[in-house]
């Protein structure tokens, strides 16, 4: 009988601590997701305190499959990686990986494929390629890749703090054109009725990813991009 009853508190100790080791890598497991309004990727509603989209849909059915809690919350871009760059346990989306960025995150995904486009005015000729921009004022937002991508090759670039400054520059003439994801753009200015602002080329294709700080565990980088993997190889509908 002292035997069992010996055994019997034993099973009880390694369940409480087992336990306890469960609670423990949950809360460190925790992840606040920082994003902006980048339609159809992430889409935040006017208050700020919904989040949806696909990119959005995608990350989040996966951290439920690898059974990460996580918050997400609305902030512009660049404050929104500054933040996965700088706090623990925070990532952002939708991020494009670039060499640049590559050592300062690490990356879950991909989840999709964007493309970068410039957009311009209706009815004016449109450029064949980056070249023909050179002398020409391109509109971007801070914190952007593509932005970035056309500052590195020396293009004349007006950053702005969002989309719908650039949009108002563009409709306004203050600027020639806008950089934007293809995607995004198109949403943009369909959502507001801006019919005169059009895709006049599209110049790179750049996956989708989450950029998460660098003290985000292996395991649950791994964990995580599996089972995104899985979603997006399955159109999203599969665990």
């Amino acid at each position: 009988m002292r035997g069992q009853i010996l055994a019997h508190t034993a099973q009880l100790v390694a369940t409480a601590i087992a336990l306890q080791a469960g609670v423990g890598a949950s809360a460190a497991d925790r992840l606040t997701l920082a994003t902006a309004d980048s339609p159809p990727f992430s889409v935040v509603s006017p208050d700020g305190q919904t989040m949806t989209g696909t990119t959005t849909d995608l990350l989040t059915a996966a951290l439920t499959d690898a059974g990460i809690p996580y918050t997400i919350i609305a902030l512009p871009w660049a404050r929104a990686l500054s933040k996965a760059r700088n706090e623990a346990d925070t990532c952002a989306y939708p991020a494009a990986r670039t060499p640049e960025r590559e050592h300062s995150f690490k990356w879950i995904g991909p989840a999709e494929t964007n493309q970068w486009a410039l957009f311009g005015r209706r009815g004016e000729s449109p450029p064949s390629s980056l070249d023909q921009v050179k002398e020409r004022t391109i509109g971007g937002s801070l914190g952007d890749a593509a932005t970035q991508y056309l500052v590195d090759l020396g293009l004349k670039v007006d950053e702005s703090r969002d989309d719908e400054l650039n949009m108002r520059k563009l409709e306004t003439h203050r600027i020639d054109y806008w950089v934007n994801n293809l995607a995004t753009g198109l949403s943009l200015t369909g959502q507001r009725g801006m019919n005169d602002i059009v895709p006049v080329l599209t110049f790179k294709e750049m996956p989708v990813y989450l950029a998460c700080n660098l003290s985000v565990p292996d395991r649950v980088v791994d964990e995580v991009t599996r089972r995104l993997q899985r979603r997006s190889a399955a159109g999203g509908t599969q665990p």
